[in-house]
């Protein structure tokens, strides 16, 4: 590490040592999640920014999904890899709640890939509140992208769980 002199800064996380140097200025347009579409699948990709400061990314997809004419019809696939951030299960209730709105049970069997490897994510999906927010939904986690891809532009297949109104 030459060239590196001093203490590294006290917000280091997780008892990393971060420099100066270590830090990377991000752009606005690195904020943003980007969503594809690969309708041969009915697949909606949504890949998380390197950093989730500027924008949710739950709202960043109901916004998207919104003019859609039917966006129960997608599979969803939410490739967190690279996100070095924070995400709100919050979030990810409320767009849960707008999604049902729009959707009702229409989207029953569909598929939700995620892909991440944070311990939390990880966690959320030990106690099935991912799945408790997507009842019509199979939701599946992975550590690989190629895996998660396969999965989620399979068929769909009813998961026997209906909405309560």
């Amino acid at each position: 590490m030459a060239g590196r002199t001093g203490t590294p800064p006290p917000f280091a996380p997780m008892g990393k040592r971060m420099w100066q140097s270590d830090i990377r200025v991000v752009s606005a347009a690195e904020q943003q999640p980007k969503i594809e579409r690969q309708p041969e699948h009915a697949l909606m990709v949504v890949s998380y920014p390197v950093l989730g400061n500027c924008t949710s990314v739950p709202f960043k997809v109901m916004e998207d999904v919104r003019g859609e004419d039917a966006p129960w019809h997608w599979n969803l696939l939410f490739d967190m890899q690279p996100f070095e951030g924070h995400e709100m299960f919050a979030e990810w209730e409320s767009f849960a709640r707008d999604w049902y709105d729009l959707a009702g049970d229409r989207d029953e069997g569909r598929r939700v890939a995620v892909v991440s490897g944070d311990p939390l994510i990880a966690a959320r999906f030990a106690t099935h509140s991912y799945q408790d927010l997507f009842p019509t939904r199979q939701v599946r986690l992975f550590d690989r992208l190629d895996d998660a891809m396969a999965w989620a532009s399979a068929e769909p297949v009813p998961v026997r769980r209906r909405v309560s109104q």
